[in-house]
């Protein structure tokens, strides 16, 4: 309950750092915000638990995944490291304590999904960051 506890509060905190710093920077198209409503505080209510809701706001720019910039697009794997890696931890501990022999069956299964998302979501952010650079590079 504290790792669930934890995860809302830091992926809260990282909500309001990125509509603060995009207020800023004027990331934000103003003239669409109107428009949506009561909808653009839902996706804020719903990045709480998953950054990636973020890439629904309306950017002027949507060069990375649907965010204006790799910072932001880098942002959203923090709430798959705060849901996943301590999910694997308790699955790890929860499996090897009454048996003593290891992760077997579906714990197995599940620790091998959990591990997988976390490497094909990282590897597809960093090739994405990788293309826009070598775009940019090349004047394209």
């Amino acid at each position: 309950m504290a790792v669930l506890a934890g995860s809302v509060a830091l992926n809260a905190g990282a909500t309001a750092w990125v509509q603060r710093s995009s207020h800023r920077e004027a990331e934000l198209d103003a003239s669409v915000l109107p428009r949506l409503g009561k909808a653009a505080p839902l996706v804020v209510l719903f990045a709480a638990t998953n950054l990636g809701a973020l890439a629904l706001l309306p950017w002027r720019r949507r060069d990375y995944g649907g965010f204006p910039t790799a910072r932001l697009s880098y942002l959203s794997l923090l709430s798959l490291f705060t849901e996943n890696i301590p999910q694997i931890a308790v699955q790890v501990k929860n499996a090897e304590a009454p048996l003593g022999k290891g992760l077997k069956g579906v714990a197995l299964v599940s620790v091998a999904f959990g591990a997988t998302s976390i490497v094909v979501k990282v590897l597809q952010q960093l090739i994405e960051v990788w293309r826009k650079g070598e775009e940019l590079r090349s004047g394209s």
